[in-house]
Formats: structure tokens, C-alpha cells, sequence
């Protein structure tokens, strides 16, 4: 497609569910994403570098009128509006949806520049791997990359028997529209009443603290190591086991625009609404 074929990011996800899971980068090696669900309702976290969950979407797989639904920046969209099943050549299901100035649309396909362990799988059709590109810039778009070429955006092997570890390779097309990546993702491979069977033993809460208690390399509080009692941290947070006692956690990464030091990817939309932090 005329644009690098290595990834800019891998994200390796620490479960086998996608409902209940952290999306660890391999660039910086860190958490990147988090999906918690409690009932009904599966939400998306950024992972900030000192562990601090912001939310990207929350989305309820019981909707009204039976319809799922997404919550992004206090706008409430239906699924199927943001992410559009249409078919493809040899009438392939593709699924469409606008990230920003950009119409992108996810396809199933192979990929070789997954990690060492799935790259086999992959290519030998035995698992499961969906591409996503973009396709035609949108009527307001002014980015040099939009130019109407077809673009590798990101390749992602999701949650299955017959892969050795689910992933999200993001090249770099993709740096201004990484979150709608990963929410997209999630709604391409998510079952009906999956969530059922997805509950986050963590809260939002007790996973965030967690998580900045590994990033800071101390216990979580009230967590003994030598038998005696521990007093909580400053910042007031429950006392939940470790993340990685919850949840198994492969070493993995988010992205880092060239030229930059921040893990952090700039303000996006979903769909054409923009979404502040």
C-alpha cells in the first residue's frame, strides 16, 4: 500500500477476554488500555504512564430497544451507526466506520508482522486476523496521509483457541485514530452476551490502584511483606491485589509518535465527535 509495513506499537492483551483484559504496549513496555465490565456495561480506559485509568467509552451490550450502545463524550450512538457491516470483494463482510477525518473499515486478512508467535498461526490461516485500513478521506479532511491510497492502519488477532496470545499491531497511519482502533476491535469481535461471562473481578477503582502501585514498584496498601500490617497510601486508594495476581499479564505497549515522549495519543473523535480527556 505504498507506507511502512512495520508496526509502529504491538498491544498483547492479558486475557482471553476482551471484555476484561489490559492491552500492554511494547513500546514503552507498559499497560496501554484496560477493558473492565461490571453487568451489562463493558468500559474502555486509557492507561496514563503513572497508572491513572481515563475513560474512552463505556459501552452497554443491553441497550434500548435490544439495540448495543456506545456513551462517548456524552454522545449515546447505536453499534451498528458507528461500526457499519457492508460486504466486501468475494462478498466478504467488512466493517466500516469514521475515526476523525478519516473512513476506515476493518477486513479480514494475514498479516506477517505480528509477533514471532503468531505470525505463524496467521499466515497459515489457522487463526483468525482482521486488517484495518483507511479507504477515502472524509469532505472535512486536510491530512497529508488522507490522500484517497488505501492505508495499513492496524492488524489484530483477537481472543481465540487457536492463537497463542491475542494482538494489536498499530502502524504508523494510525497515531491520530488509536483509540478508535481499539474500540472498534472490540466491537468487531465481541459476541452476543459475551459480557455474561466477562465480569471484572477489579473495580475501576481497585484496578487503578493497582496498577499505579505496580508502576511505582510498591504493594498495593494494606498488602503485607513481612507479616505486619501496613498502613494505606496517601492517595486514599482500596487495597486490591496486584494486577498481575488478577489478570495475566504478558509484557506488551502504547504508542509513541516519532518525535515525541508521551505515550499518549492527542485528542480523537468517534465518528465525527470529539472527545476530550
Amino acid at each position: 500500500m505504498g507506507e511502512s509495513s512495520t508496526p509502529l506499537n504491538r498491544f498483547v492483551l492479558s486475557s482471553r477476554s476482551i471484555l476484561d483484559t489490559l492491552f500492554i504496549s511494547q513500546n514503552p513496555r507498559r499497560p496501554a488500555y484496560a477493558t473492565t465490565t461490571a453487568g451489562s456495561t463493558t468500559t474502555l480506559w486509557t492507561v496514563s504512564t503513572r497508572g491513572k485509568l481515563l475513560e474512552v467509552a463505556k459501552i452497554n451490550w443491553v441497550g434500548e430497544a435490544g439495540h448495543s450502545t456506545v456513551l462517548v463524550n456524552g454522545q449515546l450512538m447505536m453499534v451498528e451507526n458507528i461500526l457499519q457491516k457492508s460486504k466486501g470483494l468475494f462478498k466478504k463482510p467488512t466493517y466500516s466506520f469514521v475515526a476523525g477525518a478519516v473512513q476506515c473499515k476493518w477486513k479480514r486478512g494475514r498479516h506477517s508482522h505480528l509477533s514471532p508467535s503468531n505470525s505463524m498461526t496467521v499466515t497459515g490461516d489457522i487463526a483468525s486476523c482482521w486488517i484495518c485500513e483507511s479507504t477515502v478521506p472524509t469532505s472535512t479532511s486536510t491530512s497529508s496521509s488522507t490522500n484517497g491510497i488505501p492505508r495499513m492502519l492496524a492488524a489484530f488477532v483477537p481472543p481465540q483457541k487457536l492463537a497463542f496470545k491475542a494482538e494489536l499491531a498499530v502502524f504508523p497511519n494510525s497515531f491520530d485514530v488509536i483509540d478508535h482502533i481499539v474500540l472498534t476491535a472490540i466491537l468487531l469481535v465481541t459476541e452476543k452476551n459475551e459480557w455474561r461471562i466477562s465480569q471484572s473481578a477489579l473495580s475501576h477503582a481497585a484496578l487503578q490502584a493497582s496498577l499505579k502501585a505496580e508502576i511505582r514498584g510498591t504493594l498495593p496498601p494494606y498488602t503485607p511483606s513481612d507479616g505486619r500490617y501496613r498502613p494505606p497510601s496517601a492517595d486514599n486508594e482500596p487495597p486490591p491485589r496486584p494486577a498481575s495476581q488478577q489478570l495475566r499479564r504478558p509484557h506488551s505497549a502504547h504508542a509513541v509518535r516519532p518525535g515525541t515522549s508521551s505515550g499518549a495519543p492527542s485528542n480523537n473523535t468517534i465518528g465525527r465527535f470529539s472527545r476530550h480527556r
